[in-house]
């Protein structure tokens, strides 16, 4: 999937480009936004494209903001959306006026700007932003606003908040990144009125894991703005005062602050609402003590990025190269000491729980879960945010169904299917192998799904996405495709230099040679994308498959 294109000047009659196209990367935004930049980078800003059209002397100018995720442009645009108004005319969420369009579709935020000195009409602006949108991929990933409650919420407040310039217009509870966000974690905020009138602002933060939160709280509790006052104090949190003697409470429950502020000292307290979403520790209530002969053993546990290393010896790295948060482990065993080991792992998103189950996809699918597979001994499955294996130490064909058993009734307990990645949309469908499909990060999962160097030489990393597959077509022909959206267009551009020196150093033009293997390889770039094909069969196929992978979202 590469990045959509900036439209010619084609979506109405009459209109010219009004200069050339301005692209603004990283802190370059400082260069276009005379304040404000600074919120868009907190929140997760990747690159803004500008270009302006002009039709005698009326202007329009798209500001297609790409942010890094579906969920930083959610952010954008709930800060900038204002009330919500949207124009019917527009293909995605808007809230819009006469003089700018204000929109959101996938990882982008949209704004169309209606400022010349005569106005374009609304369907000219319209066309702009559809003819634009129409290249945008409707990307979907779980929003950290499905956390706040429903009762009592004020349509319309909902914010997402990833540090102190995000927090600021709400309260202030001190100096600097006073919740220990990092630019890496969200928080859920959203304004709500109680059944007899008083209202107050409710901000829900989910961080990694317990420790994590527990970190937050007391970094939180010693450094509080000198004005607001502790009036009581507990293990997991405290109430206070602010200097308008509205009053608040901070409470902890294992990896969430819940903060409730802005409530008038009169008012009764809320009680904190249950969260939505449950953690991997939390599970361990719900899932079956016992299944068929197999009786839980030994204690629960968990074990977050910090101490995966102390419960396996060799192949944490792998689950570390994702957005892994912890898993819970919990062990089974029968009379006879055969054992079931039950791991549940929290890998953040969907994206990265599909993709942790899709680098090792080997057996027959089993019918669990959004996708899974059984081989003797081990059950691997994932739904939504989590991936589940199941193991079996002793008697493999005593455990089947035991093993499939509990399988089945975890399932239920890990909440609602979640969207696979994004990238896979940019795996041409012709030929493909879906079910050997991947997704993931980094050269240490690259090389263990295809080998390509022992150097990282298309310099991936955790900022990077990568979908790999494998192609067969009924004529013969196949290769294997992977396809690799980086954070830049600058940094794709050294990937494929890189990747040319090193491995296709008798590439032409078109990026295309025949290797020692007798077989054809390619590399290419589309501004932030690059495809590398290889053992294709052909060189017309290489090229075939390379410019597939490239070409713009419909």
């Amino acid at each position: 999937m590469s990045a959509p294109a900036v439209p010619e000047a084609t979506f109405a009659p009459g209109w010219a480009k009004a200069g050339p196209l301005r692209t603004f990367v990283g802190q370059d935004l400082f260069n276009q936004i005379d304040g404000g930049a600074e919120l868009f980078l907190e929140l997760g800003f990747a690159r803004l494209r500008l270009q302006s059209y002009a039709r005698g002397k009326a202007e329009l100018t798209l500001n297609a903001y790409e942010m890094e995720g579906p969920v930083p442009a959610l952010a954008i645009y709930l800060m900038k959306m204002g009330r919500e108004t949207p124009f019917p005319e527009i293909a995605a969420r808007n809230s819009s006026e006469e003089v700018q369009l204000t929109i959101l579709k996938g990882r982008y935020f949209v704004q169309v700007d209606n400022l010349g000195e005569a106005p374009a009409s609304k369907a000219e602006a319209a066309a702009l932003a559809n003819t634009f949108l129409a290249g945008v991929a409707g990307e979907a990933a779980p929003s950290p606003l499905d956390a706040l409650p429903p009762d009592g919420k004020m349509a319309g407040s909902e914010r997402l908040i990833r540090g102190p310039y995000g927090l600021q217009p709400y309260f202030t509870f001190g100096e600097g990144d006073i919740l220990s966000l990092g630019g890496r974690v969200f928080g859920a905020l959203a304004a709500y009125r109680m059944p007899d009138g008083p209202s107050y602002t409710r901000l829900v933060v989910p961080y990694p894991d317990p420790a994590a939160a527990a970190a937050a709280l007391a970094h939180l509790r010693g450094n509080l703005d000198p004005y607001i006052k502790v009036a009581a104090d507990r293990p997991d949190g405290f109430d206070f005062v602010d200097f308008q003697e509205k009053k608040g409470r901070v409470a902890r429950s294992g990896a969430v602050l819940d903060i409730l502020f802005s409530l008038p000292s009169a008012a009764p307290m809320p009680s904190l609402l249950p969260l939505t979403g449950g953690l991997a520790m939390d599970l361990g209530p719900k899932i079956p003590e016992q299944v068929l002969d197999w009786k839980a053993s030994g204690e629960d546990a968990v074990y977050d990025r910090k101490t995966l290393y102390d419960y396996m010896d060799g192949g944490a790295e792998v689950y570390l190269a994702f957005d892994f948060r912890r898993v819970f482990v919990r062990k089974y065993a029968d009379a006879a000491n055969n054992e079931i080991v039950l791991d549940v792992y929290d890998m953040g998103s969907p994206a990265e729980a599909f993709g942790m189950f899709s680098c090792d996809r080997q057996d027959p699918a089993a019918g669990i879960g959004q996708g899974s597979e059984y081989g003797p001994g081990l059950l691997r499955f994932w739904r939504g945010r989590y991936f589940v294996s199941i193991t079996v130490a002793g008697d493999e064909d005593k455990a089947e169904k035991a093993v499939l058993d509990l399988g089945k009734a975890v399932v239920p307990l890990l909440g609602p299917d979640g969207a696979p990645p994004a990238l896979l949309a940019g795996l041409p469908a012709e030929g493909l192998k879906a079910d050997r499909a991947s997704y993931f990060h980094d050269h240490v999962h690259l090389s263990n799904r295809y080998y390509v160097s022992a150097e990282n030489v298309l310099g991936l990393d955790a900022k990077t996405e990568c979908a790999f597959g494998e192609y067969a077509l009924s004529g013969g022909e196949g290769a294997r495709l992977l396809v690799v959206r980086y954070p830049t267009a600058e940094r794709a551009r050294a990937a494929e230099a890189s990747f040319r020196k090193a491995l296709l150093p008798a590439a032409g033009a078109d990026g295309t040679a025949l290797t020692d293997k007798k077989t054809w390889s390619a590399v290419r770039t589309r501004e932030n994308i690059l495809a590398a094909v290889f053992e294709a069969t052909s060189k017309d196929y290489a090229g075939r498959l390379a410019a597939a992978a490239l070409r713009p979202a419909k």
